[in-house]
């Protein structure tokens, strides 16, 4: 499990706007590089979609599904299925949410995930709970980084209006 919040000087509206593009329309992951294609799934009527880039000689590919989208909260969840051979069978499940913090926005994201850990057969309890607590560093660092980009943009780019 992990979890970031961060204030976000703009309005909770203003903020939960710029989550809706950047995660419900896959707008920054445009941004970032990937192709994206939306998806059409009766069993996922919130819609989602399927993104793709060359990255280090390989495809990263995920498939992106809504699975809520709760406008009077501000939050929207999503669930992100990796297809690329070394994404080890991943699933991530995160929900993003602007809170109203007096004027400005309070943003939460919490994930969780599922994907075959690479240990070796004959690995202890000790060696995969050491391994499990590196990937989680892994990744509290990669969406920390992440979170603070989203903030300079949308702080910027409010600023700008």
């Amino acid at each position: 499990m992990n979890h970031c919040s961060i204030v976000i000087d703009r309005s909770p509206e203003r903020t939960w706007a710029e989550l809706e593009a950047e995660y419900g329309a896959g707008i920054g992951f445009a941004r970032a590089g990937y192709k994206l294609e939306a998806l059409n799934e009766p069993a996922f009527p919130l819609g989602g979609y399927r993104l793709w880039r060359e990255q280090n000689g390989g495809i990263d590919e995920r498939i992106c599904r809504i699975t809520e989208r709760e406008a009077s909260a501000m939050r929207i969840s999503m669930r992100a299925d990796y297809l690329s051979p070394d994404a080890r069978n991943m699933t991530v499940f995160t929900t993003f949410q602007a809170l109203r913090a007096g004027a400005t926005a309070e943003f939460h994201l919490d994930c969780h995930s599922t994907f075959d850990l690479d240990v070796g057969a004959n690995a202890s309890r000790d060696d995969v709970a050491r391994a499990v607590v590196q990937l989680g560093d892994h990744f509290d660092r990669g969406i920390a980084q992440g979170v603070s980009r989203l903030k300079a943009r949308i702080e910027a780019a409010s600023a700008a209006e």
